[in-house]
């Protein structure tokens, strides 16, 4: 049997790992033109609080704040519903690859909702001490 403390450690890792892959995602959709919002002028804030979010989110969970964990699942799972909404839009708009090459926006927002379904699941596991 896993440790509570251990529990909220590995719970600190998997959102730091979720908002390090989100927070590269949205500036990477942003440099390619995809999140216009994020390109306005003064919209850079968004940015650099996603960067203290990334920093602070995972510290209260390494410390094993059980209200916050409790509130952030909640939030995450919104968050994977909305991204959710994405992948299962019937529209299909491209994204430009690093490398070259474009895929269809459903495919990147498919593997965030499973990012997020994931986290939210270690956060989860942490809260309710599962």
């Amino acid at each position: 049997m896993t440790s509570r403390e251990a529990k909220f450690r590995q719970a600190a890792w998997a959102y730091a790992v979720y908002g390090v892959c989100y927070l590269g995602g949205a500036f990477y959709l942003a440099a390619m033109g995809i999140a216009p919002r994020a390109l306005r002028s003064g919209d850079w804030v968004w940015f650099a609080m996603g960067g203290v979010i990334v920093i602070l989110f995972p510290w209260l969970l390494w410390r094993g704040f059980k209200w916050f964990a409790r509130v952030l699942v909640f939030l995450m799972a919104f968050r994977a519903w909305e991204v959710g909404k994405i992948a299962l839009a019937p529209r299909i708009e491209a994204v430009v690859l690093p490398w070259g090459g474009s895929i269809p926006t459903n495919y990147p927002a498919a593997a965030f909702f499973l990012l997020t379904v994931g986290a939210a699941a270690m956060v989860a596991r942490a809260a309710w001490d599962l």
